[in-house]
């Protein structure tokens, strides 16, 4: 199945839109609900009117989402050229890991803010090479604070853009103004309609989401959620190390990107223990990063037993999370 992807043909194209209807094939007995409360953020009054609509529509815009998203990531891969060859590994990895636990089954703020995620991603790499980057940088800190906005869990996410800009652009103090204003007219646009509106109680009362706290899983949940998370930490790691193994061959911007999207991994693992109510929502923005890595585990190896072989065990593992303990 992996090597299906590991060419970048028309075959893979359909060959993803099936898989993510195969794998999201639970939808039949519990289709996607909205889940989404308004400690996830503005995304809160973007989603609710869509609990509305019947569960067909939900089935539908939820893998029009992903795939979309999918898809996204994968052309923002492959145009930065982060793998030996174009692949569609990207797009399968993404969509499988959308599948894992039941509760990313459903249109919720963590799902929508992976498409922001991915423009900011898109925006900070490719000003490595940019003849003119301000715009490159200003659109990824506009990005990032957008983000925050749309789904407070998202708050670590605000220290990344002037980490990327330090790690792929040498230093020009102009640069970082640029992403500073970027990270702050979403900020200062909301606040001023709170102002005029005679809502800024609204800004005080978010203080009471940002709560450090310890996530507690109760079973039947927790031995799909330990399982779950234990062996896509394997996968992950497998993948970093396959792609420090041929990091030696990379182009410098793709060697940069990569760090970038370590640093990613690491602040949004975080955001399950600083927001109230957070799990497991807050958790889907990493498949982003995770779904990176694991693309360079299924595609870099010549042989194709050990992605064969992580790739099925995911597959096992979400038919066993959605239907045993769904």
């Amino acid at each position: 199945m992996v090597s299906l992807f590991k060419e970048k043909s028309a075959a893979s194209v359909l060959g993803l839109i099936i898989f993510s209807l195969l794998i999201h094939a639970g939808f039949m007995d519990h289709p996607p609900q909205v889940i989404v409360k308004p400690e996830d953020g503005l995304l809160y009054y973007i989603l609710s009117p869509l609990a509305k609509l019947p569960s067909i529509a939900l089935s539908f815009i939820y893998q029009l989402i992903i795939i979309l998203q999918a898809f996204r990531f994968n052309f923002i891969m492959n145009d930065i050229r982060m793998y030996p060859k174009p692949a569609y590994t990207t797009a399968l990895a993404y969509v499988l890991l959308t599948a894992l636990l039941p509760a990313w089954g459903n249109i919720s703020a963590g799902l929508l803010s992976n498409s922001i995620l991915l423009w900011f991603l898109f925006f900070m790499m490719k000003s490595y090479n940019s003849q003119k980057p301000g715009s490159f940088v200003f659109n990824a800190g506009l990005m990032a604070g957008l983000a925050v906005l749309l789904n407070y869990a998202l708050l670590p996410l605000l220290a990344l853009p002037f980490i990327a800009l330090a790690i792929i652009r040498p230093f020009r103090i102009t640069e970082w103004f640029i992403v500073l204003a970027g990270v702050i007219i979403p900020f200062y646009f909301t606040a001023g309609y709170l102002f005029i509106t005679d809502n800024l109680i609204f800004a005080k009362n978010l203080l009471h989401i940002f709560q450090w706290h310890i996530v507690i899983i109760k079973p039947p949940a927790l031995l799909p959620a330990i399982i779950t998370l234990v062996l896509c930490g394997f996968v992950t790691l497998f993948g970093i190390y396959t792609m420090q193994v041929s990091s030696s061959r990379m182009i410098l911007q793709a060697r940069k990107s990569w760090t970038i999207i370590l640093f990613l991994l690491i602040f949004l693992i975080p955001a399950n223990y600083f927001v109230k109510d957070g799990w497991p929502s807050a958790l889907l923005p990493a498949i982003v990063p995770v779904a990176a890595f694991i693309s360079y585990g299924f595609i870099y190896p010549q042989k194709n037993i050990i992605p064969a072989v992580f790739f099925w065990l995911l597959v096992a593992l979400s038919v066993f999370n959605n239907w045993m303990f769904y």
